[in-house]
């Protein structure tokens, strides 16, 4: 998780302190999607060793919930509009409600 997800957050919650000044930055952005298809692998470790667990109904849904933010900010930087990517809290709140049961409590 922190070696795929965090980096690739931290990307798309930087466009609030930083907008992407041309299309080269505008890319990155957008490059940085594949992180829930990474994690809804089976056999992936959790930051704490333990494998992801696929099997799961939760996990599988905060993954889908991931995927869909992630497509939704992905959109918004295809259309370079920084204001759309930063107003996206569902990728926030999508963090959260995993981190509640998969980090925070273990």
């Amino acid at each position: 998780m922190r070696g795929i997800v965090l980096p690739n957050s931290d990307i798309l919650f930087s466009v609030a302190q930083t907008p992407p000044k041309d299309d080269k930055e505008w890319a990155v952005v957008q490059d940085r999607r594949e992180s829930a298809t990474l994690i809804s692998m089976a056999g992936r470790l959790l930051a704490n060793g333990e494998k992801v667990p696929v099997e799961r109904a939760d996990w599988n849904k905060f993954t889908q919930e991931l995927v869909d933010a992630d497509a939704a900010c992905c959109q918004a930087a295809q259309s370079k509009n920084r204001d759309v990517v930063v107003s996206l809290d569902r990728l926030s709140a999508t963090c959260d409600s995993s981190h509640k049961v998969y980090r925070d409590h273990r």
